[in-house]
């Protein structure tokens, strides 16, 4: 039996499809897609899609598949047709030993490894769901990127001093926003020979940012030179309304926008203020957006939500389209649970429920 996608079949390639669009089918329809049959007649369930290896290697690592039933995790090479495989010499390559599916575009003489042949390309534009996050399902996940605020701020707080409090050393963070924000801060670090931030500083914006770095380094050290002298002020006492004027203020003339402060405030005054997960959210549930990350058009079309109106709102979405919506989890997604069980063993779907923080509201309940 092959497998080809036989279930609701959409257009097919007027040529075989390329191994850069067996890639984006993979991350984009792989997980959602039911009815998979390998080459042999095994039927397979993407359960996690991995990440794309922009390196050499498999096209990509860390996945999970369950076959007939089995759980199976490692990586998954992508090609045209199946006797790629030894034109390539993948068969030599240590590499290439721990791949447990190959999936190609045409049969032939290919590897003994289970194999999926793709022949369709389907539309990725809609939420298989078709419908609203409740506002429970957006408060937990909104709760559980407070959590993920929480452990960043815990991490911070082993490089704070007396002159350089983990507030200060927030702002700092907001403030070297962009690909190059690692070496803005360890570059801080060496300039004021105060503090050696944590080594986890990845950017997962986007990489195409005009930040003028000069530019930035200079407002960096002018805001690190005025901060050890600025007053001291309670969020607690004075609300999130009154210090982000406040700051907003002590920052004029630095270059310092009432976004970057609002930003600030959302993801690092409160978490440290309020470690209490209940009493943060109602903080950020108070508190607008303080912009728009790019995110929010697609994942509101997803949704059918048609606005953000708060930081909570934006912050659980944010939650959901990493962990969810962008890596394509929609096995494991509360939206689809229904449709998952259609489709996906009791047992093999409760794995992966226990492995997801998206759908801790059926457990808190």
């Amino acid at each position: 039996m092959s497998g080809h996608l036989t279930e609701n079949p959409p257009p097919v390639y007027r040529s075989r499809p390329s191994e850069a669009a067996l890639i984006q089918w993979w991350f984009e329809m792989g997980v959602s897609t039911s009815g998979l049959m390998t080459t042999e007649g095994e039927s397979l369930i993407i359960l996690q899609c991995g990440v794309p290896n922009d390196g050499p290697g498999p096209d990509v690592l860390d996945a999970s598949i369950a076959l007939d039933g089995k759980i199976i995790s490692g990586n998954v090479e992508m090609h045209q047709s199946a006797n790629s495989w030894y034109q390539h010499g993948h068969e030599n390559d240590p590499r290439y030993q721990q791949v447990i599916l190959h999936v190609v575009s045409q049969t032939g003489n290919g590897p003994d490894l289970p194999t999926l042949q793709v022949s369709h390309r389907e539309s990725t534009s809609i939420c298989p769901a078709k419908r609203v996050i409740t506002p429970d399902e957006l408060f937990v996940a909104a709760a559980d990127r407070y959590r993920q605020k929480l452990a960043k701020v815990n991490r911070w707080i082993s490089c704070e001093t007396q002159t350089w409090p983990v507030l200060h050393l927030g702002l700092l963070d907001v403030l070297a926003y962009g690909p190059v924000r690692k070496r803005l801060l360890n570059a801080l670090h060496f300039k004021l020979g105060t503090y050696l931030p944590p080594a986890d500083l990845h950017w997962s914006g986007s990489y195409q940012s005009r930040n003028d770095r000069s530019a930035q380094w200079d407002r960096l050290l002018k805001v690190s030179a005025r901060l050890p002298h600025l007053p001291t002020i309670s969020l607690r006492e004075v609300g999130w309304q009154e210090f982000e004027r406040s700051w907003h203020e002590h920052l004029r003339g630095l270059a310092v926008s009432k976004s970057l402060v609002r930003e600030w405030v959302i993801n690092w005054v409160v978490p440290t203020n309020f470690p209490e997960v209940c009493q943060g959210l109602d903080i950020w549930q108070d508190i607008p957006p303080a912009r728009h990350y790019g995110f929010e058009r697609k994942i509101l079309a997803y949704t059918g939500m048609t606005a953000v109106r708060s930081a909570l709102e934006q912050q659980g979405l944010l939650f959901w389209w990493q962990n969810g919506c962008q890596p394509r989890q929609c096995r494991i997604c509360p939206l689809t649970r229904g449709i998952v069980r259609e489709n996906l063993s009791n047992t093999l779907y409760d794995k992966q429920l226990a492995n997801s923080s998206l759908v801790n509201y059926e457990r808190i309940a």
